[in-house]
């Protein structure tokens, strides 16, 4: 099912390239209440506050999704974001895609949060000219609980079962085990077979 969708066409390197732009909800038997958009769920922050959907890319939807209040979301031309099954992000996150992000199934995303596989800008070398790469995809695994103020740069990639506590910031692929929980100013691995359980 395609909540919207569309085709434009861009001059890119000289050459119209078609943009395809769609937000699609895939695998899964389209239900009432499904997918939650602004809703106010915490008490200290403004019931008011507004949110931001700004989808010049795609968006595929794997079942049920809840952002919370005063959430941003921004995908650009030719970006991708997946959102898998039964993801919750609080109130005030920020999304930006410029290139792909992924959110496994049963991911809890804290307040203020902010995912992005961007840094909007390029780095010349001095001495080679080089640039590096503004953008990189983003992976976050499955069951994973992400805490207040953390940032998600360009890279990313988490195991499944993966905690990250507040005010980290992740920008490489987590080559650790399942079970996981990261932590820091960059990221690193503080403790194995340890994880959030939804059902408590």
């Amino acid at each position: 099912m395609s909540l919207h969708g569309t085709h434009r066409k861009r001059e890119v390197w000289g050459s119209p390239i078609p943009i395809i732009i769609y937000v699609r909800i895939e695998n899964c038997k389209v239900k009432f209440g499904m997918i939650k958009l602004g809703f106010h769920t915490i008490g200290v922050y403004n019931k008011k506050e507004k949110s931001i959907w700004h989808i010049n890319g795609s968006v595929i939807i794997n079942g049920s999704l809840f952002l919370g209040s005063g959430f941003a979301l921004s995908v650009e031309p030719y970006g991708l974001i997946k959102f898998g099954h039964n993801v919750v992000c609080s109130a005030m996150i920020k999304i930006i895609c410029q290139d792909s992000i992924t959110i496994g199934a049963n991911t809890r995303v804290a307040w203020e949060v902010i995912i992005s596989d961007t840094n909007f800008h390029w780095l010349k070398n001095f001495e080679t000219g080089e640039r590096n790469k503004k953008s990189s995809p983003v992976v976050i695994g499955e069951n994973n609980w992400i805490g207040l103020r953390t940032l998600v740069w360009k890279g990313t990639r988490t195991p499944n079962f993966c905690t990250v506590s507040g005010n980290s910031v992740l920008n490489r692929y987590y080559d650790i085990p399942e079970c996981a929980i990261l932590g820091g100013n960059p990221a690193k691995l503080i403790k194995v077979g340890w994880y959030r359980d939804l059902s408590d």
